[in-house]
């Protein structure tokens, strides 16, 4: 419905109109009252999330009576104290007179304020008004477009500005860090240029406020970029033609916009395969980078800004710190060279890997000037943009988050303020954002976007190329597939044992940490990216395949390592971080082995850790029986505390992620291993408990996949119980439109990407093979069914970017290693004839599989 008045307002702004006469003044309509609240993000250094009340208004002006304005103004206009506005200061905000002399202005910040004010409090009734409001704006848009000569453009297109600025606070876009295709927020947005055009068009001396306008063409580029495609030639040229009577720091900020500009169209050449030519993309790339450095290194002074501790009263600070600028307004045009910057090209790696560094942290460090203005300003630097700058730091802040190399800790931090801006502003489209995040850094982290070397042999001269990697991915898929074949005959390729042993040796300088605790983050041959902290999983994914390497060849060294960064995990502290018996957070420090949080679950970035810890006992019960204890632990405190029933769906069971002791309804694809796990550490403990767990949350996963369109589950989903309160900002129900769909699934989906895994399949396989039962080989069958017929795309198989959409939504060009490794051969082993590898063959387990689906040997008595 809105989607199609949304091109309306395109279409109608692109037909010439007859020059105008007057213009017509808009009077607001009243509405009505009551209050909200809302919060303020801890600094970096503050765990104190501080809760802000609005007062019930004290004016009559019926404006004020306007929950959707009230909130608006003390959450999306920038604020100078941690208290909200009063009403003396709402009405003397720069954007207040607009609101009387535009109905449509009026409905539309309404509207926004609405939206986020239902983000926030899980009232329903509250986006019901928005979306009432937005729509009474877009036909107040329409009238307008319908009658040019008499009405007020300039308010029109700052009307069309709002909302857009509604769709990223509904979280219209699924599809990118950015703003996908076809969503409404670039709908307005190129609504917005259509109706700038015509204002020129109409009034050849108009000049938008100038300001405002640029802050406008970077958001044009960055929707174009986000869509991969090119930026309109026209708005270039309109820009141009608009630099007469400029000030030089204007003038500037159109330098960087053409540069912007040029990189979006040479992105959306690639995007398109119109440059086939890497040696020209490369050498435009390089040529763009140039030029944006020398762009920075001509700032006028006016442009520079110094660090400075962050005072008391300031929130949103990155490490205590903030940006002193003499003009906020160019804070903000800073963030896009910065964003820029941290995309540019990767040939130079260290090089590049620096400047993506700076420039993340100058983006994080620069947020808290996005938002407040603060008692040490200067009387000059206080005329500071009405507009708070939260919709324009959000993609700067993605691309911060989510850029090569960046630490871990500027990725939780960056995690951290877009959950506050989400789930405490009420803009969806930040937890969109974070979302997309985390499975970028996971990419990243897995190795996912990383060019190996793929013979048995590797070539001798990666072993001495430069560049970086991780240290679990080699380490479980490198290592382990040779090592795997050299279990049955280790004479028939003695060349493989002695390159695995040498790829070993050269990522052994990983754990050369004050605590043996290994960096995961490798500049390859022989530096690190200098994170400060690792998580479980890539330390915990390390121990088996190194164990196994020194017992085939005899040389003990390689295990010492593996076990000596397992054993801060075995034996966690502080145990304030450690919330139920054996279950930790998940990141650790390097220096003092002590864990950093308390945040955790059987998901990506925790999860083979508990996997490992049964499997490591399988491998070798004599050496690892402490190992098999901390899975009990963490095994029994799970069935304990996480497992979770759906409201809807109270016979399926999912395990929940926790933060403390505080739980959060959300799972994974890839968590769907722990049916699997339990099913597994059931059968060699002969604990039927453990089995009977494993099969119900088996049972969970298979619903993921029966519930979609494509037969196949979802990257991330999310559930509440009959317990979860409607507040719970950590467990938000399912929107207006997933509401049927979580009545009769048990679950709504948050990411509805399929990247190609393997994990419900894996545990269908533990499940046939403890019951025998052939209904779980009929659930492989069907799973393997869907994958193939909607992921197979020309010579291989596609990520599929939305499972509950028609043929998956489109694809992503990416085929990952598990798809072969996992995928196809859990899918073969379930239906295979017994044979000694196949777990409890006999009643007993003579093999391992390792979390990338590679047999092993047992090294000690088989179980």
């Amino acid at each position: 419905m809105f989607r199609d008045e949304n091109e309306k307002v395109v279409t109608k702004a692109r037909i010439p109109k007859p020059k105008p006469e007057q213009r017509r003044r808009a009077r607001i309509p009243g509405s009505s009252s009551s209050r909200s609240e809302s919060g303020s993000p801890p600094s970096s250094h503050s765990q104190t999330v501080i809760r802000l009340s609005l007062p019930p208004p004290s004016s009559a002006l019926p404006v004020l009576q306007d929950e959707g304005i009230r909130f608006f103004f003390n959450h999306y206009v920038t604020v100078g104290a941690l208290r909200p506005r009063t009403d003396q200061a709402i009405l003397s905000s720069p954007m207040f007179p607009l609101i009387y002399r535009s109905e449509s202005f009026c409905n539309a910040v309404s509207s926004v304020g609405y939206a986020g004010l239902s983000n926030v409090t899980k009232d329903p009734e509250h986006m019901i008004i928005a979306r009432k409001k937005y729509a009474t704006s877009i036909r107040n848009i329409t009238r307008a477009l319908e009658d040019v000569a008499n009405s007020d453009l300039d308010a029109t297109f700052k009307s069309v500005m709002l909302l857009a600025a509604f769709e990223i606070v509904n979280g219209s876009s699924s599809s990118g860090i950015g703003i996908g295709p076809g969503t409404s927020w670039g709908v307005h947005i190129d609504g917005g240029v259509a109706i700038l055009k015509m204002m020129t068009d109409k009034t050849p001396d108009f000049l938008p406020g100038r300001r405002g306008w640029i802050q406008f063409i970077f958001a044009v580029y960055v929707k174009s970029l986000s869509r991969g495609e090119e930026a309109p030639t026209g708005m270039r040229e309109w820009t141009e033609s608009c630099r007469v009577d400029l000030v030089p720091t204007e003038v500037h900020a159109l330098t960087l916009a053409d540069i912007v500009y040029r990189f979006t169209n040479l992105h959306a050449s690639v995007k398109k395969n119109l440059l086939l030519d890497s040696n020209i993309v490369l050498r435009e790339a390089l040529a763009l980078d140039a030029e944006l450095e020398d762009w920075h290194a001509k700032l006028p002074g006016v442009w520079r800004f110094t660090t400075i501790p962050a005072p008391d009263t300031m929130q949103f600070t990155y490490n205590g710190q903030t940006h002193d600028y003499r003009d906020f307004w160019m804070a903000r045009i800073l963030n896009n060279y910065r964003w820029l910057g941290a995309s540019g090209p990767e040939e130079q790696r260290e090089r590049a890997l620096d400047i993506i560094s700076r420039m993340a942290t100058d983006i994080c460090t620069g947020v808290s000037a996005s938002f407040f203005r603060h008692n040490m300003l200067q009387a000059a630097q206080k005329n500071v943009p009405a507009m708070s700058g939260v919709f324009l730091i959000l993609f700067p802040l993605a691309v911060a988050g989510s850029a090569m190399g960046v630490s871990e800790e500027l990725h939780c931090w960056v995690i951290n303020i877009l959950e506050f801006i989400g789930h405490r502003m009420g803009i969806s489209q930040a937890l969109v954002m974070l979302r997309l995040i985390r499975v970028q850094r996971r990419a990243f982290q897995e190795g996912q976007n990383k060019n190996y070397v793929n013979t048995d042999l590797w070539i001798s001269d990666a072993l001495s190329s430069r560049h970086d990697t991780s240290l679990a991915v080699p380490g479980y898929d490198f290592l382990t597939g040779p090592l795997s074949n050299l279990a049955s005959n280790a004479t028939a390729v003695p060349l493989i044992l002695k390159q695995a042993e040498r790829l070993a040796s050269n990522l052994a300088y990983a754990f050369d940490t004050p605590t043996g605790i290994p960096s995961n983050n490798l500049n390859f041959p022989n530096s690190t990216d200098g994170s400060t902290t690792n998580g479980l999983a890539t330390i915990g994914s390390l121990v088996l395949e190194w164990t196994h390497l020194s017992d085939l060849t005899g040389d003990a060294t390689y295990g010492q390592l593996a076990q000596k960064g397992e054993s801060y995990l075995l034996n966690p502290k502080p145990a304030s971080l450690e919330p139920w018996p054996g279950l930790v957070g998940s990141n650790v420090d390097l220096n003092t082995g002590l864990f950093q949080d308390s945040f955790g679950g059987w998901v990506g970035g925790d999860d083979s850790f508990y996997e490992y810890l049964i499997k490591m006992y399988v491998y070798d019960t004599t050496r690892f029986a402490s190992y098999r204890d901390r899975w009990i632990l963490a095994a029994d405190s799970s069935i304990a505390h996480l497992a979770s029933h759906p409201s809807t769906r109270p016979d399926l069971t999912f395990l929940a992620e926790y933060n403390g002791k505080e739980l959060i309804f959300e799972s994974e694809h890839l968590a769907c291993f722990d049916g699997g796990s339990f099913i597994l550490g059931g059968l060699v403990l002969k604990e039927q408990k453990y089995i009977d767990f494993g099969l119900a949350l088996v049972n969970g996963c298979h619903d993921t996949y029966t519930s979609t369109l494509t037969g196949i589950g979802p990257e991330i989903f999310r559930w509440v119980t009959n317990t979860t309160a409607a507040n719970d900002t950590n467990n938000p129900g399912p929107s207006a439109d997933q509401a049927a769909f979580y009545q009769k699934a048990g679950f709504f989906i948050t990411d509805g990407v399929y990247i190609l895994r393997p994990e419900v399949l894996e545990s269908f396989y533990y499940a046939f093979r403890a019951t025998g039962d052939q209904m779980y080989r009929d659930w492989a069958w069907n799973g393997f069914v869907a994958i193939n017929s909607t992921c197979a795309v020309g010579s291989g198989f596609g990520e599929l970017l939305d499972v509950n959409a028609p043929k998956g939504g489109g694809f992503n060009d990416f085929q990952d290693s598990f798809l072969f490794a996992e995928v196809m051969k859990y899918s073969y082993l379930i239906q295979a004839p017994d044979n000694e590898w196949q777990v409890e063959h006999n009643g007993v387990n003579e093999w391992v599989f390792n979390t990338e689906a590679h047999p092993f040997k047992v090294h000690g008595p088989a179980i």
